[in-house]
Protein backbone atom coordinates (compact mmCIF):
# COMPACT_ATOMS: atom_id res chain seq x y z
CA UNK A 1 0.00 0.00 0.00
CA UNK A 2 2.49 2.27 0.63
CA UNK A 3 4.34 1.81 -2.32
CA UNK A 4 1.24 3.06 -4.27
CA UNK A 5 0.42 5.92 -2.06
CA UNK A 6 3.95 7.00 -1.29
CA UNK A 7 5.16 8.60 1.79
CA UNK A 8 3.10 11.36 2.03
CA UNK A 9 -0.42 9.79 2.26
CA UNK A 10 -1.62 8.60 5.29
CA UNK A 11 -2.43 4.56 5.64
CA UNK A 12 -5.54 4.23 8.18
CA UNK A 13 -6.81 1.11 8.90
CA UNK A 14 -10.48 0.87 11.00
CA UNK A 15 -10.31 -2.32 12.57
CA UNK A 16 -13.56 -3.41 15.51
CA UNK A 17 -12.40 -4.61 18.66
CA UNK A 18 -14.66 -7.09 19.33
CA UNK A 19 -16.94 -8.22 16.35
CA UNK A 20 -19.84 -9.46 18.78
CA UNK A 21 -20.70 -12.54 17.11
CA UNK A 22 -20.06 -16.16 17.74
CA UNK A 23 -16.51 -17.19 17.98
CA UNK A 24 -15.18 -13.40 17.56
CA UNK A 25 -11.88 -12.44 17.48
CA UNK A 26 -10.67 -11.86 20.62
CA UNK A 27 -9.46 -7.90 21.68
CA UNK A 28 -6.24 -10.17 22.20
CA UNK A 29 -5.78 -10.74 18.73
CA UNK A 30 -6.88 -7.74 17.73
CA UNK A 31 -3.88 -6.20 19.63
CA UNK A 32 -1.27 -8.97 18.31
CA UNK A 33 -2.33 -8.46 14.49
CA UNK A 34 -2.32 -4.57 15.54
CA UNK A 35 1.14 -4.51 16.87
CA UNK A 36 2.45 -6.43 13.77
CA UNK A 37 0.94 -4.10 11.29
CA UNK A 38 2.07 -0.88 13.24
CA UNK A 39 5.08 -0.01 10.99
CA UNK A 40 3.05 -0.28 7.87
CA UNK A 41 0.04 1.87 8.87
CA UNK A 42 0.17 5.78 10.29
CA UNK A 43 -3.02 5.50 12.39
CA UNK A 44 -5.72 2.88 13.61
CA UNK A 45 -9.65 3.51 14.16
CA UNK A 46 -10.90 1.58 16.78
CA UNK A 47 -14.52 0.38 16.35
CA UNK A 48 -16.84 -2.87 17.27
CA UNK A 49 -19.32 -4.68 15.55
CA UNK A 50 -19.43 -5.86 11.75
CA UNK A 51 -21.32 -3.65 9.03
CA UNK A 52 -23.21 -6.45 7.26
CA UNK A 53 -23.83 -9.31 9.59
CA UNK A 54 -27.44 -8.10 11.52
CA UNK A 55 -26.47 -9.56 15.15
CA UNK A 56 -23.29 -7.32 15.37
CA UNK A 57 -24.57 -4.30 13.44
CA UNK A 58 -26.20 -2.64 16.23
CA UNK A 59 -23.01 -2.97 17.96
CA UNK A 60 -21.78 -1.28 15.02
CA UNK A 61 -23.74 1.65 14.45
CA UNK A 62 -24.77 1.89 18.09
CA UNK A 63 -28.57 3.34 19.11
CA UNK A 64 -28.91 5.41 21.72
CA UNK A 65 -30.00 2.50 23.64
CA UNK A 66 -26.82 2.10 24.15
CA UNK A 67 -23.93 3.57 26.23
CA UNK A 68 -21.59 6.82 24.72
CA UNK A 69 -18.52 6.05 23.20
CA UNK A 70 -18.86 2.26 23.44
CA UNK A 71 -15.17 1.55 22.01
CA UNK A 72 -13.67 4.04 24.24
CA UNK A 73 -12.17 0.79 26.56
CA UNK A 74 -10.57 -0.50 23.86
CA UNK A 75 -9.45 2.46 22.34
CA UNK A 76 -7.79 3.59 25.54
CA UNK A 77 -5.63 0.11 25.82
CA UNK A 78 -4.69 0.20 21.31
CA UNK A 79 -3.42 4.05 22.93
CA UNK A 80 -1.35 2.24 25.65
CA UNK A 81 0.24 -0.01 23.58
CA UNK A 82 0.79 1.26 20.28
CA UNK A 83 3.50 4.25 19.19
CA UNK A 84 1.30 5.07 16.25
CA UNK A 85 -2.46 7.69 16.64
CA UNK A 86 -5.39 6.07 17.60
CA UNK A 87 -8.78 7.10 17.26
CA UNK A 88 -11.83 6.35 18.45
CA UNK A 89 -15.39 6.16 16.55
CA UNK A 90 -19.37 5.52 17.82
CA UNK A 91 -21.26 7.93 20.04
CA UNK A 92 -18.65 10.62 20.93
CA UNK A 93 -21.88 13.33 20.88
CA UNK A 94 -20.60 16.87 21.93
CA UNK A 95 -17.18 18.86 21.65
CA UNK A 96 -16.80 18.35 25.01
CA UNK A 97 -16.57 14.71 25.48
CA UNK A 98 -13.91 14.70 22.31
CA UNK A 99 -12.30 17.29 24.04
CA UNK A 100 -12.27 15.57 27.21
CA UNK A 101 -10.84 12.16 26.16
CA UNK A 102 -8.00 13.06 23.73
CA UNK A 103 -7.01 16.17 27.02
CA UNK A 104 -7.12 12.73 29.52
CA UNK A 105 -4.47 11.09 26.57
CA UNK A 106 -6.94 8.19 26.00
CA UNK A 107 -6.98 8.44 22.13
CA UNK A 108 -5.00 11.34 20.10
CA UNK A 109 -8.21 11.87 17.18
CA UNK A 110 -11.91 11.15 17.52
CA UNK A 111 -13.48 10.39 14.48
CA UNK A 112 -17.46 10.91 13.61
CA UNK A 113 -20.10 9.51 10.82
CA UNK A 114 -23.84 9.84 11.90
CA UNK A 115 -22.63 13.06 13.78
CA UNK A 116 -21.77 14.71 10.63
CA UNK A 117 -25.04 13.87 8.79
CA UNK A 118 -27.14 15.29 11.63
CA UNK A 119 -25.08 18.44 11.32
CA UNK A 120 -22.74 18.90 8.65
CA UNK A 121 -21.38 21.99 10.23
CA UNK A 122 -20.51 20.33 13.43
CA UNK A 123 -16.83 20.65 13.06
CA UNK A 124 -17.30 24.36 12.37
CA UNK A 125 -19.34 25.38 15.14
CA UNK A 126 -16.77 23.64 17.94
CA UNK A 127 -14.29 25.43 16.42
CA UNK A 128 -15.88 28.68 16.50
CA UNK A 129 -16.72 27.71 20.22
CA UNK A 130 -20.76 27.30 19.25
CA UNK A 131 -21.07 23.90 20.53
CA UNK A 132 -24.90 24.99 21.65
CA UNK A 133 -25.78 25.29 17.68
CA UNK A 134 -24.48 22.09 17.18
CA UNK A 135 -28.03 19.51 15.70
CA UNK A 136 -27.24 16.60 18.02
CA UNK A 137 -27.46 13.45 16.43
CA UNK A 138 -29.87 11.02 18.11
CA UNK A 139 -28.44 7.83 17.23
CA UNK A 140 -31.91 6.60 16.15
CA UNK A 141 -30.37 4.94 12.93
CA UNK A 142 -33.11 6.29 10.55
CA UNK A 143 -29.98 7.35 8.63
CA UNK A 144 -28.85 3.58 8.34
CA UNK A 145 -31.43 0.96 7.78
CA UNK A 146 -30.16 -1.77 7.51
CA UNK A 147 -33.18 -3.83 7.02
CA UNK A 148 -34.74 -1.46 3.78
CA UNK A 149 -30.71 -2.00 2.08
CA UNK A 150 -29.91 1.50 2.46
CA UNK A 151 -32.76 2.89 -0.34
CA UNK A 152 -35.17 4.67 2.05
CA UNK A 153 -32.58 6.64 4.51
CA UNK A 154 -33.29 10.04 6.48
CA UNK A 155 -32.01 11.69 9.50
CA UNK A 156 -34.44 12.74 12.24
CA UNK A 157 -32.70 16.18 12.77
CA UNK A 158 -31.21 17.11 9.01
CA UNK A 159 -34.09 17.22 6.48
CA UNK A 160 -31.41 18.05 3.72
CA UNK A 161 -29.39 14.55 4.30
CA UNK A 162 -30.51 12.25 0.88
CA UNK A 163 -32.62 15.33 -0.17
CA UNK A 164 -30.32 18.18 -1.29
CA UNK A 165 -31.51 18.41 -4.10
CA UNK A 166 -34.40 19.92 -3.02
CA UNK A 167 -33.67 21.12 0.16
CA UNK A 168 -31.50 24.09 0.77
CA UNK A 169 -28.67 24.95 2.79
CA UNK A 170 -28.36 26.65 5.80
CA UNK A 171 -25.72 28.95 4.13
CA UNK A 172 -27.96 29.34 1.09
CA UNK A 173 -31.24 30.15 2.32
CA UNK A 174 -32.19 34.20 1.76
CA UNK A 175 -32.69 36.01 4.57
CA UNK A 176 -36.48 37.11 5.49
CA UNK A 177 -37.40 40.11 4.80
CA UNK A 178 -40.04 40.20 7.51
CA UNK A 179 -40.40 38.36 10.77
CA UNK A 180 -43.11 36.84 11.64
CA UNK A 181 -43.84 37.74 15.23
CA UNK A 182 -46.09 34.82 17.29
Amino acid sequence: MRKAVGNNYPIDIRISAYEWIEDSISFEDVMYFLKKAEPYIDTVQISSGIDKIFEANVHCITTNLEEEMPNLKWAKQAKAELQIPVSVVSAVMTPAMADEIISKGYVDMVAFGRTLLADPYWPKKAMEGHPEDIVPCLRCSNCYHISSDHWNVGCSVNPRYHHQEFVPSEINLPKAETKNML
